[in-house]
């Protein structure tokens, strides 16, 4: 089936309690991205009618946020979902139905990719559910050093005056909480 999906569908009202995108009037509604349900790991979870697309009427098979929104990570279109969370999807309730979705990604080539843009958007929910599953992070937890110099790159990092650095690191071991203190001595 042929549905409309990806920032356009996420600019059009579904049925789930959630926010999605506000800039309908900001995008061209001329060629919405349309996507083939029967080509997707998602097959039809998710696709809706809707009757409310600019410039088209009549009734669309639409994907709601959620489904938007999992076509967008599948593809690697992490700039557009950027925000699923916190912007989009605003509601918590929905993490396990979204999470049990995406976990079907995990033989993808994108994996790693996919894996570390929910650990941005998610954090710790994402973390605890990948060790319900014991599906392990693309950064294993290690020592806060290492995951440090990962993060900075630092066999890449020229320095050219000295500095001393501290690092802190949060108790939950995740790198995103890293954070440095550079200073010259």
């Amino acid at each position: 089936m042929r549905y409309i999906s990806g920032i356009h569908a996420l600019n059009l009202p579904c049925s789930l309690p959630t926010g999605g995108d506000w800039h309908r009037y900001a995008i061209q509604w001329e060629r919405p991205t349309i996507r083939e349900s029967s080509e997707s790991i998602f097959s039809e979870y998710g696709i809706e009618n809707c009757t409310v697309v600019p410039g088209h009427p009549g009734t669309h098979k639409v994907a709601n946020h959620i489904r938007a929104l999992l076509d967008m990570i599948s593809e690697g279109q992490f700039g557009y979902a950027q925000g699923m969370r916190k912007d989009f999807i605003c509601n918590d309730s929905l993490d396990e139905e979204i999470f049990a979705k995406v976990i079907l990604l995990k033989d993808s080539a994108l994996w790693p990719e996919i894996n570390r843009f929910m650990g941005r958007e998610y954090t710790m929910r994402w973390l605890r559910f990948l060790d319900s599953k014991e599906i392990e992070y693309p950064n294993p937890r290690t020592s806060p050093e290492s995951v440090f110099s990962e993060a900075l790159s630092l066999d890449r990092l020229i320095i050219k005056k000295s500095i001393r650095i501290s690092v802190s690191w949060g108790s939950n071991g995740f790198s995103g909480f890293v954070s440095a203190k550079f200073e010259r001595f």
